[in-house]
């Protein structure tokens, strides 16, 4: 025999093997991307949460330290327009924000959201129907 006939066999046999490598890597990386989504989702449901216990009457020094734990978390994972959106949301309702306003500190909290949606792949809804409670910062700790 020449080595003709066994090349086509080995030329199949790589391609198979290829294939297979391909096949593996394009099922890791989808797997990876389902776990990092994941571990995002867990994050912006604790930012979520945080926003929500920390409205004007019930806002205590605990909750408030909670809340900017929460924010951190944000420069670890999240992209720029969403970091920047939160550095927005978080000048407006500030304490020191002596131009504050309910209506922009709810646009910037919107955003803020519809930013977090995208980024999670989740399809865009219209959040200009859904009423938001605004954080306005620390004013009367308890502790």
């Amino acid at each position: 025999m020449t080595y003709e006939n066994y090349l086509v066999p080995l030329v199949g046999l790589i391609g198979s093997l290829i294939g297979i490598f391909i096949g593996y890597l394009l099922t890791r990386s989808r797997e990876r991307e389902s776990e990092w989504r994941k571990e995002k989702l867990k994050f912006y449901v604790d930012f979520i949460k945080s926003i929500s216990d920390i409205t004007e009457d019930t806002i205590t020094k605990e909750k408030s330290d909670d809340f900017a734990k929460r924010c951190n978390n944000f420069y670890l994972f999240s992209p720029k327009n969403i970091i920047k959106a939160l550095q927005d949301y978080r000048e407006e309702t500030s304490i020191n924000n002596k131009n504050f306003s309910y209506k922009q500190a709810e646009i910037k909290l919107k955003r803020l959201i519809t930013l977090i949606r995208k980024d999670l792949k989740i399809k865009y809804s219209n959040l200009n129907t859904i009423p938001l409670i605004i954080y306005v910062g620390l004013k009367d700790s308890k502790k």
